[in-house]
């Protein structure tokens, strides 16, 4: 009864190992050095004008972060607030007096090909960055 699971267990110890040495199982690491990821945070004033850098913020008033120096990196993006609030808006209120830190993440995609036993294949590759900055929020 033993002799058959040998075989069958050494086939699935290589499948595993191909796997993992194929980089199958790799999530894109997260380059956090500034400059792709780069975004600056404004608020509006009264009369709607941008001011940037912020400083500090009241509870209630709106901020916004403008990622244009981010290009090409404004694809698959993601703006955390700090508050537990996330996600593709590039504008947000605060509802709470604090100190919190706004993390902007975005990835770029690359496609390259390559010849691999006479024969060309693609590779897609995924790298993703990210850049923090932190606001005051006061009531």
């Amino acid at each position: 009864m033993s002799r058959p699971v040998l075989p069958l267990l050494l086939l699935l110890l290589l499948i595993g190992a191909t796997l993992a040495w194929s980089g199958c199982q790799r999530k894109p690491k997260v380059d956090a050095s500034p400059g792709r990821a780069c975004f600056k945070m404004y608020k509006l004033d009264a009369q709607g004008a941008r001011v940037e850098p912020p400083g500090s913020v009241k509870v209630g008033e709106e901020v916004g972060v403008d990622t244009t120096c981010a290009d090409p990196c404004r694809h698959n993006y993601d703006v955390n607030w700090g508050d537990g609030d996330y996600g593709t808006s590039q504008t947000h209120k605060y509802r709470a007096a604090g100190t919190y830190t706004i993390k902007y993440e975005c990835e770029i995609k690359r496609t390259s090909t390559r010849t691999r036993n006479h024969k060309p294949t693609k590779r897609n590759r995924t790298s993703r960055y990210m850049s923090t900055q932190s606001i005051v929020v006061v009531q």
